[in-house]
């Protein structure tokens, strides 16, 4: 609870303390301003717990650093920074030229929205009994319509943050659209909010009626395996030429 300011080049507190002869340990953090952020550093617990914002905007990424050391061997023993949250980002494409498809919409569904972190075995692990229950956070992003062409592009954008920081999680469980149709069970999925057209616009075949746009969704691909410090790029690729819808 000292603070340390920077004179002549050198970081000092007033008053001085001396390094001692026994080991210290430092725990760094960065300190998100935006979702719900405890840092708890003391003797008997050393841990981060986070619960992300679930405005994309307002997203932030969590990295830590720890060190155990003497002032004989510091200056071998640097503050190395990793990265413990998920980040997920969403492409999408259009294969067949015949058919407009026009994105306006992004979300994931049922997952842990809060988790802890600790620097003892440098570990995220999301809040237990969160994921796939009534207390599941979804995760979704309203944008400018995009019409998409062959070409895979990312689509949350406007100027903000364009990818989701997520809390890592195993054994997350996907929707079952056979077994499970209403996602009674809460089943993690990813959506699409869509308006797909067809001979210059004047065919619609989704949504069969209106002007606006509908929900399309996917269960959670497998290889999307939520781990910390991992990126994941997530393609949708509509009248895929390996087939599919």
């Amino acid at each position: 609870d000292e603070t340390f300011a920077k004179s002549n080049g050198v970081w000092v507190s007033d008053p001085v303390y001396f390094w001692p002869a026994y080991a210290l340990n430092f725990y760094a953090y960065n300190t998100p301003v935006n979702g719900a952020f405890t840092p708890t550093i003391n003797t008997t617990s050393q841990t981060l717990s986070f619960k992300p914002s679930t405005v994309l905007a307002e997203q932030e990424d969590l990295v830590a650093a720890k060190a155990i050391d003497t002032r004989e061997t510091v200056a071998a023993t640097p503050l190395t920074f990793k990265h413990y949250l998920t980040q997920l980002i969403v492409k999408a494409k259009c294969s067949n030229a015949t058919y407009s498809v026009v994105v306006d919409s992004v979300k994931v569904t049922n997952l842990a929205g809060a988790g802890t972190y600790s620097f003892s075995n440098e570990t995220m692990t999301a809040t237990a009994g969160l994921a796939n229950s009534a207390s599941s956070t979804d995760y979704g992003s309203k944008f400018t319509a995009k019409p998409l062409s062959t070409t895979a592009t990312e689509v949350m954008t406007d100027g903000q943050n364009g990818k989701w920081y997520l809390v890592p999680q195993n054994n997350l469980i996907a929707w079952d659209q056979e077994n499970d149709k209403k996602n009674e069970r809460n089943g993690a999925y990813l959506a699409l909010k869509v308006k797909i057209t067809a001979n210059n616009g004047t065919l619609k075949i989704y949504p069969i009626s209106g002007d606006n746009s509908a929900w399309m969704a996917v269960p959670v691909p497998a290889e999307l395996a939520f781990a910390q410090g991992k990126k994941y790029i997530v393609t949708f690729d509509f009248f895929s030429t390996t087939g599919g819808g």
